[in-house]
């Protein structure tokens, strides 16, 4: 069965649920100048997350600024949360609608889809999902999607440009062919990424990062377009994103001619640069005003050293009462992992929930040497972090995660060290399941268990993959490597010393390209779990006897229930992931299952449904050191910069064999889709003479209006300004 025979895959279900992200009463224990501060990193979150929708697809710009025009009568009928209903906007627009509609017996179904696909594109800030990297499309025909956006142009009076822009979406909008537009991926047969021009392929990425790695410039906030001359020479344009534009001198390499060009994103750089030079005179102390001046000179410029150095101001910022970082981060959507995608965040720090986690890093150094690699491949020192809990007012990017560990930058981990946040508000309304919710894959016997205890759980998980996943292990680079390995034994073969290492201007992520997103996520989820089982970890967490051992019980079982779940992101046709965290977590599912001694297995009930069937008993003694010896292997080979060998073995947990694609259709049958969040914003009210924070309705409408405050129209000629100019580079359809 092709993927277009099966064309709900890529739909949005109308079950999908959607949650407010609640963080009022964290807002409110703020004081006036840290409401200020927060609003304006909101504020450079926000207008910088434009930026995901040209990371994305070459549509996304233009369907973001149809929609934009389309509802613009949400906002100006949104009277900042006075009103007793705050969805009457939606709910009068669904009437008035309908009542138009009385002769479609599908017009209200047609209208449901199309407002879940609206709330979809915005909540990933384009139309490939954030978690998972495949295109949707509305599950409705073009002329129903076209009727509802064109009544709500009708009332915004902006029907002619929504027209316009009809024209030029409505086809890319509901294609799923060709096949390679469907996921992300490279040209010409792989896959979309507007990271690079439709016309690169692999070959072209890693041509581009060896000169990159040559001179010693990051690919973290670059693009790549490929321009044929007339002369058949390849001339490769390095697009780095910043608000100040320039053109360096061609540079010639290996065949072909290399230019460095600043400017790119450059309207929405500079609205970022501006506004985090707002937030600098308002920080609560020298390094804020130094990481944010710092930040902002990055962007301005497109120098990604001053983030670099940025990110140690903000290692040194211990225990603020505001949060944030902002740049760009995770390279989960760039097919070649070097590229990061556009984020930023602000939050209040949860004093009290912090605590526990404050307990953790100042054990820290007492759990390290109960991993399973030998003390020589163990950091030197280990940078005892901030750990915090944290209630998120703004994220912009394309997803929330539910923990994060940053800095990325090597460079700055091994010397500086990093921070660990868990999102608090985040694991509280989209992890914890709702006793009416069936719990698939797994046994009936353990799904009460499983609901009440899965969040706590995972919040343990979380804890101990952000701060010793992330957080442990050496890699042996440098330019004295070479020495220090030459007397060190090699713990997969102890009659030999250790070989490899990263040679000067390697880095972890151009050795491990792709596959290092989702190669390192495995590590650290390994850390998580061969931890968990530890007692003291757990008192940490506020779990002793019983409760601890389900707690422990219950993050293996979520673990092994998340590599069968798993199987809905990998593409049959590809033969490839689509998502990092989930190709880990299959690999360690088929860690369990491997380390037999009837630990883990799958099974049939008597409905013919699959079920997980967990040995608890047996996970200290079997499990544990399956996934040890796992997790060996993974520190080792990332440690010696053992590209080869790491890739034989983690292609072989990740292989997808016959009975788990079959499999796979059963879990496309029983998937529950992924929640969605509603944001608020922070905007000064007139009438209160003060920053408020504005809340929307956890509806489709209330997600569509958060953006209609989020974005006034005229930056849309700015969106289309720049999705015009680059239209010739992204030729897909």
């Amino acid at each position: 069965m092709s993927a277009i025979a099966n064309k709900s895959l890529y739909e949005i279900p109308l079950e999908t649920g959607i949650v407010n992200l609640i963080c009022a009463k964290a807002f409110e224990g703020l004081s006036d100048t840290e409401k200020k501060y927060a609003t304006f990193i909101a504020g450079a979150s926000w207008k910088g997350a434009l930026i995901c929708l040209f990371q994305t697809s070459p549509e996304s710009p233009y369907i973001f600024a149809m929609l934009r025009y389309a509802f613009n009568f949400a906002y100006e009928a949104e009277n900042f949360s006075q009103s007793d209903d705050i969805d009457s906007v939606g709910k009068e627009f669904k009437t008035s609608f309908l009542a138009a509609s009385s002769n479609d017996t599908n017009a209200e179904e047609s209208y449901n889809q199309v407002m879940i696909y609206i709330a979809s594109f915005f909540a990933n800030l384009g139309n490939y999902k954030s978690f998972g990297d495949t295109k949707f499309v509305p599950a409705c025909s073009r002329d129903d999607f076209q009727k509802i956006i064109e009544a709500a142009a009708t009332r915004s009076n902006t029907l002619e440009k929504v027209k316009a822009l009809w024209e030029k979406v409505s086809s890319p909008m509901f294609a799923l062919e060709p096949s390679r537009i469907r996921s992300i991926g490279f040209g010409p047969k792989e896959g979309l990424s507007t990271y690079f021009s439709s016309n690169c392929t692999k070959e072209d990425a890693e041509k581009c990062q060896r000169f990159l790695d040559q001179n010693k410039i990051s690919a973290y906030n670059t693009r790549l377009f490929k321009i044929m001359n007339d002369d058949n020479k390849t001339t490769f344009h390095i697009k780095v994103a910043s608000a100040m534009a320039s053109t360096r001198e061609p540079i010639e390499f290996e065949g072909a001619e290399f230019v460095v060009i600043t400017g790119d994103h450059a309207a929405f750089m500079q609205k970022a640069v501006a506004l985090l030079r707002e937030a600098a005179k308002v920080g609560a102390n020298k390094m804020q005003e130094s990481m944010l001046n710092l930040y902002a000179e990055c962007f301005e410029k497109g120098d990604l050293q001053k983030h670099i150095e940025g990110s140690r101001s903000w290692i040194k910022d211990k225990g603020p009462a505001v949060e944030s970082y902002i740049g760009f981060i995770e390279s989960y959507q760039d097919p070649f992992g070097t590229r990061g995608e556009w984020e930023g965040f602000v939050a209040v720090v949860n004093r009290e929930t912090s605590a526990k986690f404050q307990t953790l890093v100042d054990a820290a150094e007492s759990f390290l040497p109960l991993l399973p690699w030998p003390e020589s491949f163990e950091k030197d020192k280990f940078q005892r972090p901030d750990f915090t809990s944290l209630e998120v007012l703004a994220f912009g990017s394309s997803g929330i995660p539910a923990g994060i560990n940053i800095p990325n930058y090597n460079e700055v981990r091994q010397v500086d060290g990093f921070k660990n946040v868990s999102l608090g508000n985040v694991l509280a309304s989209a992890y914890k399941p709702k006793k009416s919710e069936a719990v698939t894959f797994i046994q009936d016997e353990d799904v009460e268990l499983y609901q009440t205890l899965v969040t706590e759980a995972f919040e343990v998980q979380v804890g101990l993959h952000e701060l010793l996943g992330h957080g442990s292990g050496k890699m042996f680079m440098g330019d004295d490597a070479a020495e220090i390995v030459s007397n060190i034994d090699n713990p997969l073969n102890k009659e030999k010393k250790v070989e490899l290492y990263y040679k000067t201007g390697e880095t972890y992520d151009s050795k491990f390209g792709s596959m290092g997103s989702s190669y390192e996520e495995c590590r650290a989820e390994c850390v998580g779990m061969s931890l968990c089982p530890n007692k003291t970890v757990l008192k940490i967490f506020g779990h002793e006897g019983q409760n601890a051992d389900d707690i422990c019980y219950i993050n293996w079982l979520h673990m092994a229930r998340a590599g069968i779940l798993a199987l809905l992101f990998w593409s049959p046709e590809t033969k490839r992931w689509g998502q990092a965290h989930m190709q880990a977590r299959f690999a360690i599912l088929q860690c369990m299952l491997e380390a037999g001694n009837d630990f883990v297995s799958v099974e049939k009930n008597d409905k013919n449904e699959t079920y997980l069937k967990m040995d608890r008993s047996k996970i200290e003694s079997i499990g544990k050191p399956a996934v040890d010896q796992f997790l060996l292997r993974i520190q080792v080979y990332k440690a010696t910069a053992n590209f080869e060998a790491a890739s034989e073995m983690y292609n072989k947990y990740t292989n997808v064999n016959e009975r788990f694609q079959e499999l796979r259709n059963e879990v496309i049958a029983r998937r529950k889709p992924r929640k969605m969040f509603v944001q608020p914003n922070l905007l000064y009210s007139e009438e209160k003479k003060t920053i408020v924070l504005e809340e929307y309705a956890p509806t489709s409408m209330g997600i569509i209006q958060s953006f209609m405050a989020r974005y006034r129209l005229e930056e849309m000629d700015e969106i289309l300004k720049q999705a015009d100019a680059e239209a010739n580079h992204h030729q897909y359809y």
